[in-house]
């Protein structure tokens, strides 16, 4: 039965993270498919560069595409600024989730005996932080090696059974690495805050890793009784418990849902994943959709421009080359203030012009 939470919130982070992929590497191919068009801009508009011809083939988006180019530089445009909000949630949770432990561990005190016993028989010694606090607080934190902070008031209120199975609740979230795996979904949560369904995703994540740790904290939900009673307990001591729950601070927050107290009271109830909403559907088919066809797009120009410009006019005297020119202007693009001349067997000089 253990498995049944653990294995369905796995299933929901993998398929968060996917959702997160998918959608950076959408981004990173429309930034590589626009990337000669904004350095083509460069050298034309802001250097006064004059390109040489066969570099007009290279982007074709400029000249036999116009509204689809604009359309393009404006996503392109778009997919920058995304990265940087990606980039400022991340360093915006990282500080305040580092500023909030730092505020609370100042507060740090030695063990009391009480829960120094509890410890000891749950092997958490030097995995636990105890601090003087008239709040009842109890949360893992840490990202690469997470420990458990708990209060003076909270280790005074419950008896030690409970102190006990609080404990080990933690300790599921401690070696499932939870603070880490919240601490991706609040960012994916708060990057793609557009894409429908994404946020009802991340709460069952987050109530899917209450349940897990409540399962395996209570032997397969054998002994559910300390554990329960104590979250009573710890309700009636602070009817705004989960008020102080915070998606900008990767930490695992005491939290006490009507989904965890239903599991706990009646062993036979199942909370109900609801994976895929209608909305998230679409929104998941709208993304693999773009990315094919981002993917295909540079494929599909070019069968465009073949068609418009055939290669024969190459040779019409507009731009000519020769072919080692012609092979050699493959491989890149060059760019001279002045116009280039170019001598051809076809005519004394013709101008790129």
């Amino acid at each position: 039965m253990v498995a049944i939470s653990q294995g369905k919130t796995n299933i929901t982070f993998y398929l968060i993270l996917g959702i997160f992929f998918v959608f950076i590497l959408l981004l990173g191919i429309l930034l590589f498919n626009i990337a000669p068009i904004f350095i083509h801009m460069y050298h034309t508009v802001i250097t006064g560069a004059n390109p040489d011809c066969d570099c007009i083939h290279h982007v074709p988006l400029l000249t036999n595409h116009p509204y689809i180019s604009s359309f393009i530089l404006f996503l392109g445009l778009i997919a920058t600024i995304f990265l940087f909000f990606i980039i400022y949630n991340l360093i915006k949770s990282l500080l305040l989730t580092k500023k909030y432990v730092n505020q609370v561990v100042s507060n740090e005190m030695k063990l009391m005996p009480k829960l120094n016993s509890v410890v000891t028989s749950l092997g958490l010694y030097k995995k636990i932080v105890a601090i003087d606090s008239n709040s009842l607080d109890i949360f893992c934190f840490g990202f690469i090696k997470p420990k458990i902070c708990i209060s003076s008031r909270l280790i005074n209120q419950v008896s030690k059974k409970q102190l006990r199975a609080i404990l080990l609740h933690e300790k599921n979230h401690l070696k499932s690495f939870d603070p880490l795996k919240l601490f991706l979904v609040n960012i994916i949560r708060k990057s793609l805050f557009f894409i429908p369904g994404l946020n009802h995703l991340a709460s069952q994540f987050e109530i899917g890793l209450e349940l897990a740790a409540d399962e395996r904290a209570t032997n397969n939900l054998k002994e559910t009784q300390s554990l329960s009673k104590a979250l009573l307990k710890i309700i009636d001591l602070d009817q705004n418990l989960n008020h102080r729950v915070n998606h900008n601070i990767a930490v695992t927050f005491l939290s006490v849902t009507e989904a965890r107290i239903d599991r706990l009271i009646d062993t036979h109830y199942k909370p109900k994943f609801k994976w895929f909403t209608p909305k998230l559907v679409m929104s998941i088919a709208v993304i693999v959709g773009l990315s094919v066809l981002f993917f295909n797009s540079q494929a599909i120009l070019a069968k465009t421009t073949e068609i418009n410009h055939p290669a024969s006019s190459l040779d019409n005297g507009t731009c000519p080359m020769e072919m080692g020119e012609m092979e050699k202007s493959n491989s890149y693009c060059s760019y001279d203030v002045e116009p280039k001349i170019i001598h051809t067997p076809y005519s004394e000089s013709n101008s790129c012009n």
